[in-house]
């Protein structure tokens, strides 16, 4: 964050950040990731399965390491989105649940369904002031995105010198964004940041 000394605005932070205070440690994080998963037979040909999880997943690396000069001239306007190495791990908590029964001897149908809640979804925060009206931003984990889908399969196991596999896939993805700069983008342009679940740009409904 922009910061004061000895009453004295700086809004060049290639000056700043030899300052004694500029730099700031990222701290240790930490996360326990239970999982559990069961299947259970319900007849000599059919099997009922369920997983339920923790998922934890490294932010990547160029909204951590983003412009890690932290260079900016001096002046006003606003000086763009500058990364965040102190980003916590995104969390993802999966639910499974499906069954799969076999039949003539010689074929397998499963259906499963799945919904994933992801939170600490990566998005630009609020404007930090320099003064002077010099501002500039960096990521946060404030955002949020949930996948859940529905996945039909039939196979014919190996018989007669061939197999094959069928699948269906349906599944919705939505979230707050696609890109963590798009709530930046809608900043400087003035509009109204996105206050709800949108479809994201790799929502695939059929498949």
């Amino acid at each position: 964050d922009g910061v004061k000394d000895d009453n004295e605005t700086y809004t060049d932070l290639s000056d700043l950040r030899y300052k004694r205070g500029w730099y700031q440690k990222t701290s240790v994080k930490s996360q326990l990731s239970p999982r559990f998963g069961i299947a259970y037979p319900v007849s000599d040909q059919s099997v009922i399965h369920f997983s339920y999880g923790y998922f934890f997943q490294i932010p990547q690396f160029e909204n951590l390491y983003r412009d890690p000069g932290y260079k900016i001239s001096e002046g006003s306007g606003s000086f763009g989105v500058f990364g965040n190495p102190d980003l916590k791990p995104q969390k993802t908590i999966s639910y499974e649940l499906g069954l799969q029964h076999g039949f003539w001897n010689k074929y397998k149908i499963e259906a499963t369904g799945y919904f994933r809640d992801v939170r600490d979804w990566v998005t630009t925060g609020i404007p930090v002031n320099l003064g002077g009206g010099a501002v500039y931003y960096t990521f946060v984990n404030k955002d949020y995105s949930n996948v859940r889908g529905i996945l039909l399969a039939l196979d014919r196991k190996y018989m007669s010198s061939y197999s094959w596999h069928l699948d269906y896939t349906f599944q919705i993805v939505e979230g707050s964004n696609s890109d963590p700069v798009e709530e930046y983008g809608a900043q400087i342009n003035n509009s109204e940041p996105a206050r709800s679940i949108i479809p994201l740009n790799w929502d695939q409904r059929h498949n």
